[in-house]
């Protein structure tokens, strides 16, 4: 849009030139996707500085990313050129508008509260040189935080009810005390960022003894009835027995004493799989009780679903009140956190929700400050805002309001012109990041009531005329009378393809119930969108335009848009990612969780793990399987049978300081060499940053080149520049301890949400496999709906927001499952906007498309999912889906069938079955092919590409290897599984500098002196270097037993590093013999797990840390052991020195997941 003229050509000419010519009119203007909202504001702006004479100095045009920020200051600047090629006071305007550009205020919401609060700090009350942290140290910041606090939280029950009855809890997901902090540690976050909404949460009042003794009564009853049942196996029997079963264990653990876990067995009772009973109908007529009477079967039903509503509603208030507590247990969190923000030690630090308040309550609170601001701008325009949080719109209104001495933005008047917004409702996705459809209606409706008019645009270049077509009649009806029709503009250009595809699963069908099944659906329609990917980019001839010229169209034109990008902590595009890789597709995912599920990511992290304990041979076999050090099963069993894993690293480990990977291996044993180096950094891991450690490696295995030869090469060298800066953070953060970082990046990997490397999102080389929120904003000319049976919503609401008794605002939000009470209330409600956003969550993905958009749909109609609202739009009637008009592809005609039709099938008459054809749906009018997937290349075979986990560990067709005997491939498999799954231990300590210490240790603590070395040593050598070698010789044993012969040998090379003397090699090595002897080393030969030479930090001294020489699990929690070699006699003021190290060694042990801690002083 460059003048009157090219206005005027469009269907919303009227409307764009009241934007032009209605200077001092405040306006907001919804419009739809595709038509232009961007290009009217930025037309906007330009008819204030040509037109009305405004400076840009003194406008401020905001938006919400950076890059859309820049888009529009180059469609600013585009403008300008070409206004500045007209002749009087229109181009000097324009001219002098394209002098100032770089320093304009077109920017994104936040960078401008910045910029208010860079010119009033002290007002603010904020320190000048402030900077903006991002997210991700903003994390890191509060994971410290969290680190401090639950271990306080835990010590304190009193202080943190909600904590000890959460701890109480015996649910899988509450198990230990590692479980709940993850379910505090999340939480705790969600809620730091909505911090201002600090009202409580409101709560039942319960009588809980009366509650169990009313619904255990009904437990009773049914019981009662199940007694004389002659048919106790019958499926209603078995759910009456479960019934029975969960009210006789909730009714123990209250005898017991335990409400807690009583409600916790119930809360297990009523949801997931446990519940699965209750759908279960069938038995005999009737029951009898143990009374001998007869009860019908339907009084039985209603009994046992009688007990179920009153146990859901039962645990529905034992979850209010216990998601109510915890909130107010993790209010001292968020207020740790907002002081770590301020802390003196780094001046200045803002996160961006505190940008946001800060420049607030500036404005809000203080006449002079807002007066400033105001004054300097005569406009502010705004794109996106249905977007806008409920701190910035109150912002806008004050910043844009006549009378700077009001306060309350909801009684402020704009003044004339000064306000203009762009946005569509239909499009605001982002309710859990504060941005809701009812304050962009209570915006509008304050701009209506004080003068200022709303606009709509309708006309789109976006969309082919039929796409245009297909969204209107798919989502009129969801919209209702709100909705305004598109009005395509776009010139056509011819295509092989129209411009919907539905594409049916190939195999729906559960392989048991032969009915369709969202396993089966899940497992068979990746393939399905590849194969489809590959017959559009290699054999389809369909074009794209691409710089206004058509082209043949490429992977870099495709995307697979999802609505999760997670389920039950799994990665939803790895199924597509692999389905790409094994056709060899260029592909870029940028979900936030596939970070840590990149094969170049897991096996760094491998490598990490390896480097910081090569002892562990799960490890080391997991590291060298990798893509990165790409050995084969074979060669690593080969080099393992003649010298095992272990034994190499040992053996590295102890030799001469200067081997390394200077001189790597042998030159015919690559193996050995490559444990070497892995050794080597083990060495320096502690004496260098971690970011060196990583560099390092990457050098050593050039890993930059490896990745540079793999598919999707550009993601994975953009996910080791990631990597490594993920390194630097916590060289920044101050982490203490090599494993302290490996463990740290293991939580990263567990808790997801990291996201990928930062390539180009549209354009790129390859498919992008996005989610629609991250696509918000972007186009492509083909655009393919994954993941069909991801929920629409989900069976409870997400979320509440509310005000509590004293007026504060609150957000509710579940916490580990628990739901506050008033989302329990508003269910009906809740649930109702999590069906309407829904809507436009597909809206918003459906109009992301230009030329194709391709649907997934089940075997006779819509899958129960995300997409099924289209159904409508997509498939014809019933009675004429099995008659399409005939459609030839390029390539394989397509069959009479699209789909694997089970061998039970008693879905209706076959002759009314969906064909594959073309149709014009009913709805819309609008041409839709559905597609017939075995036409396409279905099965793309092995994937060129770095092999994932799984694929590792799949059973290969069969052994060719004459050395290596299936069972120990098989253990290979099993132990890189375990190696691959097992967390890094790692004893949680608190890692941040400052804040106040752990708790010291109980005065309670037993810290136990255990000789183990026979007599008081009064012969034999003595002497530090005796010391250090008993110490060593204990650290690197390879088991715990005394007559191990490896011990010799060991002591032999240990002597050599120490330059010990025979003697003292020979006194040490029996010092050590008699102590492994003692029974002190029975409990660590049975231990459940066993760490040596754990780092921990000091709480005594937040900057320095100590090393445990052995700590062991068992049943009931930790065992610290210190060994201490003195000569003999040791004094009682030594003893008492060591109990006093030991007891700070255990305080910083007592952590987290734990469980109880003891002490033992292990005299060797």
């Amino acid at each position: 849009m460059s003048g009157s003229s090219a206005i005027d050509a469009r269907p919303d000419a009227a409307t764009l030139a009241r934007i032009r010519d209605a200077w001092d009119t405040n306006f907001l203007v919804e419009a739809s996707a595709g038509s232009g909202k961007t290009t009217a504001l930025v037309g906007r702006i330009v008819y204030l500085i040509v037109g009305r004479g405004i400076p840009l100095s003194r406008i401020a045009a905001l938006t919400f990313t950076e890059k859309a920020a820049a888009q529009m200051k180059e469609r600013l600047r585009q403008m300008l050129v070409v206004k500045a090629r007209s002749e009087g006071e229109v181009g000097a305007r324009a001219a002098a508008a394209l002098r100032e550009i770089e320093r304009a205020t077109v920017c994104t919401i936040h960078s401008f509260c910045g910029e208010i609060l860079r010119r009033h700090p002290f007002e603010a009350g904020i320190d000048p040189g402030f900077h903006v942290i991002d997210e991700d140290a903003a994390r890191s910041i509060y994971d410290g935080c969290f680190e401090e606090w639950f271990p306080v939280a835990c010590a304190d029950a009193a202080r943190f009810p909600g904590v000890a009855r959460l701890l109480r809890r015996r649910s899988k997901e509450h198990a230990d005390r590692r479980g709940a902090a993850a379910i505090l540690e999340q939480a705790g976050w969600s809620l730091a960022q909505v911090r201002d909404f600090a009202g409580s949460w409101s709560k039942p009042t319960r009588d809980r003894a009366a509650e169990f003794a009313a619904l255990l009564a009904d437990g009773s009853a049914i019981e009662a009835m199940l007694a004389g049942a002659s048919d106790r196996d019958s499926w209603l029997g078995k759910s009456l027995q479960a019934v029975v079963a969960a009210s006789a264990s909730a009714a123990r653990r209250v005898d017991a004493g335990d409400l807690d876990g009583a409600e916790e067995e119930l809360r297990g009772a009523t949801r997931g799989k446990r519940a699965g009973h209750f759908r279960w109908v069938g038995g005999p007529r009737t029951f009898s009780t143990v009374d001998g009477v007869s009860v019908p079967k339907d009084e039985v039903l209603a009994a046992r679903d009688a007990w179920k509503v009153h146990a859901q509603r039962f645990v529905a208030r034992a979850d209010g009140e216990l998601a109510s507590l915890l909130r107010e247990d993790l209010r001292s969190l968020l207020e740790g956190y907002e002081q770590a923000l301020a802390s003196q030690d780094e001046a200045g630090r803002v996160d961006f929700l505190e940008l946001l308040l800060a420049a607030r309550r500036l404005v809000g609170n203080s006449y002079e400050a807002r007066e400033a601001v105001a004054s300097r701008y005569d406009a502010f325009l705004v794109d996106e805002f249905q977007d806008t949080d409920p701190v910035q719109a109150e912002l806008l209104l004050l910043l844009s309001a006549n009378d700077r001495h009001e306060s309350d933005p909801w009684k402020c008047t704009p003044g004339g012109g000064r306000l203009f917004l762009v946005g569509d409702p239909k499009q605001s996705i982002y309710r859990f990041r504060r941005a809701d459809p009812k304050l962009y209606a209570r915006v509008a409706a304050r701009i209506l009531e004080t003068g200022g008019e709303h606009l709509s645009l309708v006309a789109t270049h976006r969309f082919r005329g039929a796409l245009a077509q297909f969204v209107d009649g798919a989502f009129a009806p969801l919209f209702g009378a709100s909705y305004t029709n598109l009005a395509p503009c776009r010139a056509e250009h011819p295509n092989p393809l129209p411009t919907v595809v539905a594409l049916p699963v190939p195999a729906p069908f559960s392989t048991l119930s032969g009915k369709p099944s969202n396993w089966a659906i899940e497992l068979s329609f990746p393939d399905a969108v590849a194969a489809f990917v590959q017959w559009l980019v290699r054999e389809s001839g369909y074009t794209v335009y691409e710089g206004g010229k058509p082209v043949r169209v490429a992977e870099r034109h495709i995307c697979l848009l999802f609505k999760r990008m997670s389920s039950f902590g799994e990665d939803t595009t790895r199924p597509y990612v692999a389905a790409l890789d094994a056709r060899g597709l260029l592909h870029a995912a940028t979900g936030p969780r596939g970070f840590f599920a990149r094969d170049e990511v897991r096996q760094l992290l491998a490598a990490l793990r390896a480097i910081d304990d090569p002892l562990d041979e799960f490890l080391l076999f997991a590291a060298l399987r990798g893509a990165l050090f790409a050995f084969s099963d074979e060669a690593l069993l080969v080099a393992h049978q003649a010298i095992p894993l272990a034994t190499r690293a040992r053996r590295a480990l102890l030799g001469p300081p200067e081997t390394g990977p200077s001189q790597g291996g042998p030159a015919d044993d690559p193996v050995e060499g490559a444990i070497r180096l892995l050794v080597s950094m083990h060495h320096a891991r502690d004496e260098r940053p971690f970011a060196e450690t990583v560099d390092a490696l990457v050098d050593a295995l050039a890993a930059r080149i490896t990745l540079a030869f793999r598919p999707a090469a550009e993601q994975a060298l953009a996910n080791l520049d990631r990597f490594c800066a993920l390194a630097r953070r916590e060289d920044d953060r101050a982490t203490i301890g090599f494993r302290n970082f490996v463990a740290r990046l293991q939580r990263l990997a567990e808790r997801g949400g990291t996201e990928e490397g930062r390539i180009a999102e549209e354009g790129g080389a390859g498919v992008a496999l996005v989610s629609v929120h991250r696509a918000k904003g972007l186009e492509y000319p083909v655009v393919i709906l994954c993941d069909p049976t991801a929920p629409q919503v989900f069976e409870d609401p997400g979320f509440s927001v509310g005000v509590d008794a004293e007026g504060r605002p609150a957000w509710m939000l579940p916490i580990g499952g628990l739901a506050p009470w008033a989302l329990h209330e508003e269910r009906a409600t809740l649930l109702a906007d999590d069906e309407a956003e829904a809507r436009r969550l597909l809206y918003v993905a459906c109009t992301r498309a230009r030329d194709l958009l391709v649907v997934p749909t089940g075997p006779d109609g819509p899958i129960d999912g995300w997409t099924a609202p289209l159904a409508g739009g997509l498939l014809p009637p019933p009675g004429r889906r099995s008659r399409p008009e005939p459609f030839v592809p390029a390539g394989k005609p397509f069959g009479e069938v699209p789909f694997a039709v089970p061998s039970r099938d008693d879905r209706g008459d076959p002759r009314e079955r969906l064909r594959p054809g073309l149709f014009y749906s009913g709805d819309t009018g609008a041409p839709v092919v559905v597609w017939d997937p075995n036409a396409l290349p279905l099965g793309g075979g092995a994937s060129p590409a770095g092999v994932r986990a799984a694929e590792l560990l799949a059973a290969p067709p069969g052994n060719t290897s004459k050395s290596l005997p299936p069972p120990a491939l098989e253990a290979a498999r099993a132990a890189l599984a375990e190696a691959l799954a097992r967390p890094a231990l790692l004893p949680a300590t608190t890692l941040a500098k400052g804040g106040s210490p752990l708790p010291s240790t109980s005065p309670s603590l037993e810290v136990a002196v255990v000789r183990a070395r026979g007599e008081a040593l009064v012969s034999g050598a003595r002497g530090p270097r005796v010391g250090n070698l008993v110490h060593q010789l204990l650290q690197y044993a390879p088991t715990f037993l005394a007559d191990d012969p490896s011990l010799e040998p060991l002591a032999r090379a240990l002597a050599g590093r120490l330059s010990a003397t025979d003697e003292e090699r020979v006194a040490a090595l029996g010092r050590v013999r008699k102590a492994l002897a003692h029974a002190a080393f029975d409990a660590l030969r049975t231990a459940l797990e066993v760490r040596r030479e754990q780092t921990v930090v000091l709480p005594a001294d937040r900057h320095s840390y100590g090393t445990v020489d052995v700590a062991y699990r068992e049943a009931d929690g930790w065992v610290v052991v210190d060994y201490k070699s003195d000569a003999d006699p040791i004094d009682d003021t030594r003893l008492a020195a060591y109990r006093e190290q030991l007891a700070l060694y255990t305080a910083a042990f007592s952590v987290p997941g734990g469980g109880l801690v003891r002490a033992v002083i292990l005299l060797v």
